[in-house]
């Protein structure tokens, strides 16, 4: 596929422990169960945080002389994950629960149908799967 009918993103996908407490979480793998996305804005001065949580969708924007590296936002219990993806034109799948994995799904531009949970995409994207 040609790049340049792309948009590129490069961010950090940050993987953690959940902290809420619902039936649905004995599912999901335990110590990643949570996973949200820090992005430099294009001056390089600001990190866009999209943090998805249960109740709503958190927007943040920290000073990256605040945070040099994604780790002092995360947490040493965290699992931070650098991504480049390469977003094409082509749309997603129109049926998904609104949920942390498929809002960073979203924002990474992957289109595969069956990542639903937050251990199951960063397998993805660990084995070098950022596309389709």
């Amino acid at each position: 596929m040609e790049k340049i009918n792309q948009i590129k993103v490069d961010c950090f996908v940050i993987f953690t422990k959940s902290t809420y407490k619902h039936w649905a979480m004995r599912f999901f793998y335990t110590p990643i169960s949570h996973c949200y996305v820090m992005i430099k804005s294009d001056g390089g001065h600001f990190w866009h945080i999209i943090n998805p949580a249960v109740t709503h969708l958190s927007t943040k924007l920290a000073l990256v002389d605040d945070y040099p590296h994604p780790r002092q936002y995360a947490g040493a219990n965290a699992v931070i994950v650098p991504v480049r993806s390469y977003i094409s034109r082509k749309p997603r799948w129109g049926l998904c629960f609104f949920t942390c994995t498929e809002v960073v799904k979203s924002i990474l531009g992957i289109k595969n149908f069956w990542v639903f949970t937050p251990w199951q995409l960063y397998k993805y994207i660990t084995k070098g799967n950022k596309n389709g």
